[in-house]
């Protein structure tokens, strides 16, 4: 066997341990953290639908009746670690896995605000809707570096309650508080033994939400 002969023996082998190295991480990552988003969010129906082979999922969960969230969307994205060409090239690129939780409540507070991890936000990765018109702050935790905005002090009170349990895992990369659409996006990098923790911690602190009283959510839909 000639040196070209070797060399392409080499690199189909190299791409097919990478292959299968690549599928048994992303499986891994992808069972693991769904099954620890539905020990957190204990649903009542779940719904799946795949994105591409082992790249991810979209995911919808009803959630038990309560006075806060009654629904989960979700989207969790894997790196393509089975492309033994195009993996290292998303890597020097900054990309990542990223998990988003959309949480649905027809009561919320008022206001709108956001903390952004400022790498993902200054990349263009995580945009911000009218952030030149809110009051921003940096913040730092661990040597991560965020950028909070809000329009008021409540809403600004919350996020940073938020900030405090979830950015020392090194996981935080966005949280939106939308009051006047009904929902909460968390934007989290998965994996690791304390992903269920911090799921979890999120969700108690979410359920805690300020909301407006049940009547007058009822007046003003009339």
């Amino acid at each position: 066997m000639g040196v070209l002969g070797l060399l392409i023996l080499v690199l189909a082998a190299a791409m097919m341990v990478g292959w299968r190295n690549g599928v048994r991480t992303n499986r891994s990552l992808l069972l693991d953290t769904c099954a620890a988003a539905e020990r957190v969010f204990a649903p009542t129906d779940t719904s799946y639908t795949n994105i591409g082979g082992l790249i991810g999922y979209n995911f919808a969960y009803q959630l038990p009746d309560s006075d806060t969230f009654r629904r989960l969307d979700g989207t969790i994205t894997m790196l393509p670690r089975q492309a033994l060409l195009y993996y290292p090239l998303s890597r020097f690129m900054g990309r990542e896995d990223n998990l988003i939780l959309t949480l649905f409540c027809d009561r919320l507070a008022p206001g709108q605000g956001h903390i952004v991890e400022q790498r993902q936000f200054s990349r263009g990765w995580i945009p911000i809707e009218d952030s030149e018109s809110m009051q921003f702050e940096t913040l730092e935790c661990d040597g991560h570096q965020f950028l909070l905005f809000s329009y008021n002090p409540i809403i600004r009170a919350l996020l940073q309650r938020l900030f405090d349990r979830l950015a020392r895992a090194s996981r935080l990369r966005h949280i939106g508080y939308y009051g006047s659409g009904g929902y909460v996006a968390l934007r989290l990098h998965p994996g690791g033994s304390d992903m269920e923790t911090q799921l979890a911690d999120a969700y108690r602190l979410l359920q805690t939400l300020p909301q407006p009283p049940r009547n007058a959510a009822l007046h003003s839909a009339h």
